[in-house]
């Protein structure tokens, strides 16, 4: 225990070591290797809070099952797919067919696992490359609009957040899938800015096809890509006629880009499918499990996950475009920011389901704002007359206070590489059971049996269902406690 505590304290103090290091590039001396640093930096924050010997209730252990068996079947998305009792279609959680989620983000997966092997590293890898591409586009999007040091300040928000850190290591509903999204929808903003500043029509084409990406990663939530670009083009006053044209052209090239999978699902598993269509109006009609919240819920979890200071920064930014005289030159730089912010948090809260990881339909756009508002106040004769002491005591709050989340959601102390009890007892099971001959029931961990031991595992079943099982020859498991019983004949 005590030795787990001191390499705890000795990782903890090279990533301290490593942020001091940063921060001092970017708001003293800039280094030409800053950004590898910060790209360093959330690496090894996202590999150490990976290194858990489990998967995650939610969504983990059902994208990871179904990675699993996309390998042999990449276009049938399963979870149960023994064929030994018939499994309703109604229930996601336990159903054959599978699209409670789309593929896209579930094949470079299903890669993974086939090139590393069934665990977590093969498991969580692709996440961890994709989050660093995430913090590299956050650091070329600001570039876009702002100047180096707030670039990469930018950067280094998105790199310590303790939110994203969660999902990419699959610790929050979404996970490996919300990572995927977070990038894609980054690229668009990326090209949505490229086309403001050049208005050149292969941009479009470019919007419409991330577009279509991002519905076959996370549905609905792709069109915050249309929504936003549509209402920058607005407030920067272009032609009415210009932005109808526009949407039309990426709603085409989206539609051409989605319809090859939704045919196949549809032909191939038309009950799925119709469920599946039902099931994306439903979060804005009605609470789904219980994630509510009143007309303040992304704002307080927006101060809770990327800055408690968020609502000023907004107001400063606003202070900026309407009223101010200094900084004018970022005035369309931030009308962009501000109307994805304000329009995305407006719209999801019109929303009945309200959860914290819909923010990340704009989650670069938050770091940016708060990175150009820290470094932008020292343009402010407040803080230049004041005194040095007053100067580090407004950067060690505004800074410290997203390093302090990051450290609460690592968990540093929190013990890893340690497989637990469940999975020690699992594995002794498959040394004593003929797996293509014994199913598991009454097992809470019935997909981490099937993705990690390949067991035929069910959490509950009924009596029709353990006849049915009975009458194909499988010995029954019974899971009673730490011990299992087979069933007496």
């Amino acid at each position: 225990m005590l030795n787990d505590i001191l390499n705890c304290l000795l990782i903890l103090v090279h990533i301290a070591a490593l942020i001091v290091w940063i921060i001092r590039d970017i708001f003293i001396k800039t280094s030409s290797i800053t950004l590898y640093k910060i790209l360093a930096l959330g690496a090894i924050l996202r590999m150490y809070n990976a290194a858990f010997l489990y998967l995650n209730t939610w969504d983990e252990r059902f994208h990871a099952l179904v990675a699993k068996n996309l390998i042999n079947k990449p276009f049938k998305p399963t979870l149960i797919d023994d064929g030994l009792i018939l499994v309703p279609y109604e229930n996601w959680w336990c159903s054959e067919i599978w699209l409670a989620k789309p593929p896209l983000a579930l094949w470079p997966v299903a890669a993974s696992i086939n090139i590393f092997g069934v665990n977590e590293f093969g498991l969580r890898l692709p996440s961890i490359l994709f989050s660093l591409v995430s913090i590299y586009l956050t650091y070329r999007i600001c570039r876009k609009m702002f100047d180096e040091n707030t670039s990469l300040l930018a950067a280094f928000l998105h790199s310590i957040n303790g939110l994203l850190i969660m999902i990419n290591s699959g610790q929050l509903s979404g996970d490996h899938i919300e990572t995927v999204f977070i990038v894609i929808v980054q690229i668009a903003m990326c090209v949505s800015i490229s086309y403001i500043q050049t208005k050149k029509t292969r941009h479009l084409y470019l919007m419409g096809m991330l577009m279509g990406l991002a519905f076959l990663c996370k549905y609905t939530l792709a069109g915050f890509i249309l929504i936003n670009f549509g209402t920058v083009l607005l407030m920067l006053k272009f032609k009415l006629k210009d932005v109808f044209a526009a949407s039309a052209i990426i709603l085409t090239v989206s539609a051409m880009v989605v319809s090859p999978w939704m045919v196949w699902i549809y032909h191939q598993f038309p009950n799925e499918t119709n469920l599946m269509f039902i099931s994306l109006y439903q979060p804005v009609l009605e609470t789904i499990q219980g994630h509510r919240g009143n007309v303040f819920y992304y704002v307080y979890k927006s101060m809770m996950h990327i800055h408690e200071a968020l609502p000023l920064f907004l107001i400063f930014a606003a202070a900026i475009i309407f009223k101010s005289k200094l900084l004018l030159q970022h005035r369309d730089s931030l009308i962009i920011l501000l109307s994805y912010i304000v329009t995305t948090f407006f719209i999801l809260t019109l929303a009945e389901t309200k959860r914290e990881v819909y923010m990340s339909a704009v989650i670069s756009s938050m770091f940016i704002l708060c990175a150009f508002c820290i470094y932008s106040f020292k343009e402010f004769n407040l803080i230049r007359k004041s005194k040095t002491s007053y100067i580090i005591l407004f950067y060690i709050i505004f800074l410290g206070l997203p390093i302090r989340y990051c450290v609460e959601r690592i968990k540093p102390f929190e013990r890893r590489l340690e497989k637990p009890a469940w999975r020690m007892e699992l594995e002794a099971l498959t040394q004593k059971i003929d797996l293509n001959n014994t199913v598991l029931v009454n097992e809470e961990h019935y997909l981490e049996a099937r993705f990690y031991y390949d067991i035929k595992a069910y959490h509950v079943l009924n009596d029709y269902d353990l006849d049915r099982i009975r009458n194909k020859g499988f010995t029954i498991l019974s899971r009673e406690g730490s011990s299992f019983i087979a069933e007496e004949n």
